[in-house]
């Protein structure tokens, strides 16, 4: 009876001692795939789970863009609309005669110029990030309208619709996600192992503290809505090649979504946390769910609901973690 009650006192404290906060997103990952495959027998097929995947390269990269804007306590909310905005410029270029690999440049430097705004605005010009990215959400969106004169332009270029029909490594490689696999690896490398990536963190926990270090916190903080601006045009550029159109309707609460992926994957609004491989399962977990939601035969505005509730129960367990 005594040994009985020592194994089970043993288990008990393995499961206590066991870094659950450390190992928690890959168990939520499992768990979620498990639950998902018992809904549907369908969902771990191949064709699902790269359908998943494609339908979230947009959002997983705007993920990865907001990562580094959120690790330094800041934040973007214009990403959506700069995704609207890339697509009808690619669609416009195009339709003006202009060769679509150097219409695909053309967006990807225009585009520079929304981040360079915002950069400059918050860190030089002191404006709240919130304020600040709001009004370039409503800014990027009225342009978008206006280019395309309020309707959706259609492309009629094979090469922009070759960008996600590309595969690699006989079929299991599409080139969308061979562009995000890119970004991810590029953005880890930058985050983990730069002095640039370790100087964005110090900045996130302790900007007083980081300048007196000297660290150029502005011209940093600067930096990173440029990336994000980049970024965003990117995701704007793989959507639009799924799409075969510019639509200003595109990429409507997507900043949410990206926002939401990199809280759930560890990121804090506080900044000076998080991984971009957090991120990564932050993001593929909401794929996931939303699949799921699907799958159950939630309607969107449910879904809405839900997702805000998993955001604010990522809130309240990273609130208890850092306590």
């Amino acid at each position: 009876m005594k040994s009985s009650i020592t194994k089970d006192n043993l288990l008990i404290s393995k499961i206590r001692k066991f870094p659950w906060s450390k190992y928690y997103l890959y168990i939520l990952l499992a768990v979620l795939l498990i639950a998902s495959s018992l809904i549907s027998p369908r969902f771990l097929t191949k064709s699902n789970i790269y359908d998943i995947l494609l339908s979230n390269v947009t959002i997983i990269i705007l993920a990865f863009g907001a990562f580094f804007v959120i690790v330094t306590a800041g934040i973007d909310l214009s990403v959506g609309s700069l995704v609207a905005l890339s697509g009808c410029l690619l669609a416009g270029f195009v339709e003006a005669g202009i060769s679509w690999w150097l219409s695909i440049i053309y967006v990807l430097l225009i585009m520079l110029i929304p981040g360079i705004v915002n950069g400059f605005f918050v860190a030089f010009g002191k404006m709240n990030a919130f304020i600040a990215t709001l009004a370039m959400m409503s800014i990027a969106r009225g342009l978008a309208y206006i280019y395309v004169s309020g309707s959706p332009k259609i492309i009629f270029d094979d090469n922009i619709l070759a960008i996600s029909d590309i595969e690699f490594l006989n079929g299991w490689l599409p080139l969308p996600l061979l562009i995000l696999l890119i970004i991810f690896l590029i953005s880890m490398f930058v985050l983990q192992y730069t002095s640039y990536g370790r100087k964005l963190y110090a900045i996130g926990d302790d900007p007083e503290s980081a300048y007196l270090n000297g660290i150029p916190v502005k011209k940093y903080v600067f930096s990173v809505y440029i990336i994000n601006s980049f970024l965003a045009a990117v995701a704007g550029i793989i959507l639009t090649s799924r799409l075969l159109m510019g639509s200003p309707l595109v990429g409507q609460s997507y900043e949410m979504d990206a926002i939401a992926s990199v809280i759930i994957g560890g990121g804090a609004l506080y900044g000076g946390t998080g991984t971009i491989g957090g991120t990564l399962l932050g993001a593929l977990i909401f794929g996931i769910l939303q699949n799921i939601f699907n799958l159950a035969g939630i309607g969107g505005y449910p879904q809405m609901i839900l997702k805000g509730l998993i955001i604010i129960a990522a809130l309240l367990f990273y609130r208890k973690k850092k306590k």
